[in-house]
């Protein structure tokens, strides 16, 4: 997986918008278009750190950055399964009280949403979105933490509905 140069974007990508995540002063979520597919960045401060006597970098100047890639035509599933599946009560239609993730084949592309009840931090809760299908950095798969606050307070599912509808539209 390459990672997204935030200050050097390839010409085929295009910044669609950014998210400040209010629990953790600096880290921000950006939302990326890359042809079909949607990319999901979060960059978080960080600083050098040293282990077994190795320094380790950060992967930007003062950040390090997870990233996440999906076909765009995802995002509809993504929402409802959001809304629909982890945010009801199983009396509302959501899911079962012991189902604890929902999967999906999207465009070839094995996806997994997943409650978390440690997303980011100890007690905070929030799903994770994987793809199984594209390798990440030191993993086999690809995946991104969204906690409920910022998926709710700090609009990171409104932003996300927009997304879809203008792709929906064809205005993105």
């Amino acid at each position: 997986m390459r990672l997204i140069d935030t200050k050097n974007l390839p010409s085929d990508t295009v910044q669609l918008a950014r998210i400040d995540f209010s629990e953790n002063s600096g880290e921000h979520f950006l939302l990326f278009r890359r042809e079909e597919t949607l990319i999901i960045l979060n960059k978080y401060p960080a600083q050098p750190w040293k282990l077994r006597d190795k320094w380790i970098d950060t992967d930007e100047a003062g950040y390090n950055l997870s990233q996440l890639e999906l076909p765009i035509k995802a995002l509809s599933w993504i929402i409802k399964t959001i809304e629909n599946d982890f945010w009801k009560k199983p009396s509302e239609g959501g899911l079962p009280r012991d189902a604890l993730h929902v999967d999906n084949v999207i465009e070839n592309e094995d996806l997994r949403i997943r409650f978390t009840p440690n997303c980011g931090a100890e007690n905070v809760k929030g799903l994770t979105i994987k793809n199984y299908s594209r390798k990440g950095k030191g993993r086999d798969w690809q995946e991104m933490q969204l906690p409920y606050s910022l998926l709710r307070e700090d609009g990171m599912l409104d932003l996300l509905k927009k997304v879809n509808l203008q792709y929906q539209d064809a205005t993105l």
